[in-house]
């Protein structure tokens, strides 16, 4: 083989390899639009099409997972991470809303214990949400129930000491709470 056949081999092995690459952050980009619609689904508390969605978010990150050996160098960009992120916060959500617990669901996603930390801040973010069309519907018990959650999540995370991203979103979950809190003792008067 000479050396001309030998370039042109690598140059297209090269141009494989990057076409592997667009088309995984193409599935991943797709797989984290569905799990941000599970969730979606979820805050509106459209349990039945969340799950639906949820189910074609495990067999797409089933999928990735088997097909993990074409893409290792994508496995561990930060967009892949990200997205098994938002498909664990759709798990949690789920748990949430079917089981009335909070717990991580035995799945294949792995993250590493930032990373389940950091969806359990965002999840505290995602029950916030849930919080406005409570007080607008005057159903200030369940806003309450959120709430105890919300405060019990937040202990927890609070005690390990968070640094960085996990502290910013702390402050942020911190923020809701206030809101929150302010929102009851309005109401606590009123009454």
């Amino acid at each position: 083989m000479s050396n001309e056949e030998k370039i042109s081999e690598i140059i297209q092995a090269y141009h494989d390899l990057e076409n592997q690459r667009v088309l995984g952050k193409k599935r991943i980009h797709d797989i984290s639009k569905l799990a941000n619609e599970a969730v979606f689904n979820f805050e509106k508390n459209n349990v039945i099409l969340g799950n639906k969605i949820l189910i074609q978010v495990r067999d797409a990150i089933n999928l990735l997972t088997k097909e993990r050996k074409n893409y290792p160098s994508l496995l561990a960009e930060e967009n892949y991470r990200v997205c098994l992120m938002e498909c664990m916060k759709a798990e949690l959500y789920n748990s949430y809303l079917v089981k009335k617990e909070i717990f991580f669901p035995k799945t294949k996603i792995c993250l590493e214990p930032d990373e389940y930390m950091i969806v359990l801040c965002e999840f505290i973010g995602e029950l916030i949400y849930q919080i406005k069309p409570l007080i607008e519907q005057r159903k200030y018990e369940k806003v309450r129930q959120v709430k105890d959650t919300v405060m019990n999540l937040y202990a927890l995370l609070v005690n390990i000491g968070p640094h960085g991203v996990l502290k910013t979103k702390l402050e942020e979950a911190k923020k809701h709470i206030r809101k929150i809190e302010d929102v009851l003792l309005d109401v606590s008067e009123k009454d």
